[in-house]
């Protein structure tokens, strides 16, 4: 049934007064596109509510090691009314360089001010965020896990030797340099919205989730040569840093969530939780809106959650909200 807007008429509770209107639940869900989507919000909107789910990062493609899962993040967006929101899904890590696992993108609800163009304005424009998951390296000392996941908070380590340091709330993942071995070309620690790339050389667009690369450069990327393997970053609200120095094969770390809302659009009610190695947070499980395993899953060798061998599960983005209706 079409909303009061349809008539011409501003959904105000005063129009309730005749009878005339009945406050409706409506849910819209977004799924990986890779590229920007919207939702515009009804005037006579009431509480609106974001679940973002942060897309999985890739698994190393010759052994059983995994990419980190994605985070989690739920809150209720206020002054929401008539706003045209930016929903931004993440797509998963896949396996990039020497089939070492890439990081994934970050999935968030921006203001309609993110563009894609820059970075600084984009981060500026955050509601709410879900960290996306790093890559995972070959050698993880024979441990079925690897890259580390998206948050939450922060993002999560990549396994060690050498792993990538997660993003927090006000910088990127710090590179991890290690023991020695393998090289990095600048882009190595997470930084806004990306993360960094694994040691090692040949860094590229290979198996990269997006939007990693959105801003240019080679964000995100898993990497080898020059005596290292690593995995890649996720991205997040801050990324967190590609996988380090040798001896051995290290691992990238997930993206930072983010929770704190915008100047024009604050949030309450809100909860969020990282992700622990390949597996979805259970409160992120236990929404309602989590479909199954591919979402924001770790991608694993031999599991490909419909996206391809050894890649992550994509985010998602989940929209619910009351709008009078006429009876």
């Amino acid at each position: 049934m079409p909303l009061l807007s349809s008539y011409g008429l501003a959904g105000s509770p005063n129009f309730l007064g005749g009878g005339g209107a009945a406050l409706e639940s409506f849910t819209k869900t977004y799924n990986y596109t890779g590229g920007a989507q919207t939702f515009a919000a009804p005037p006579e909107l009431e509480n609106m509510v974001a679940y973002v789910f942060g897309p999985g990062g890739g698994g190393e493609g010759d052994s059983s090691t995994s990419g980190g899962a994605g985070g989690w993040a739920k809150g209720e967006i206020n002054n929401a009314g008539g706003t045209t929101f930016k929903i931004i899904v993440g797509g998963a890590g896949g396996p990039g360089t020497q089939n070492n696992g890439s990081g994934g993108g970050y999935s968030g609800v921006f203001t309609n001010s993110w563009n894609g163009g820059s970075r600084g304005t984009d981060h500026n424009a955050s509601i709410i965020l879900a960290g996306a998951g790093g890559g995972s390296a070959s050698n993880s000392s024979g441990r079925a896990h690897g890259g580390g996941a998206g948050g939450g908070p922060s993002g999560q380590n990549g396994y060690s030797p050498s792993g990538g340091r997660g993003g927090g709330q006000n910088s990127g993942g710090s590179y991890n340099r290690g023991g020695g071995g393998g090289n990095c070309n600048g882009q190595c620690s997470g930084t806004q919205l990306s993360g960094g790339n694994g040691c090692g050389g040949q860094e590229g667009s290979g198996a990269v989730g997006w939007p990693c690369q959105q801003y240019g450069g080679t964000w995100c990327s898993a990497a080898g040569r020059n005596g290292c393997n690593a995995g890649g970053g996720g991205g997040g609200y801050w990324g967190g840093s590609g996988g380090g120095g040798g001896p051995n094969s290290s691992n990238g770390a997930g993206g930072s969530g983010y929770i704190g809302g915008h100047p024009s659009h604050p949030l309450t009610s809100t909860q969020w939780q990282g992700g622990s190695s390949r597996d979805v947070a259970p409160q992120a499980q236990g929404s309602g809106y989590w479909p199954g395993n591919a979402v924001s899953r770790g991608g694993i060798q031999g599991n490909n959650w419909g996206n391809g061998h050894a890649y992550g599960g994509h985010g998602k983005i989940v929209i619910t909200y009351d709008a009078y209706n006429p009876v």
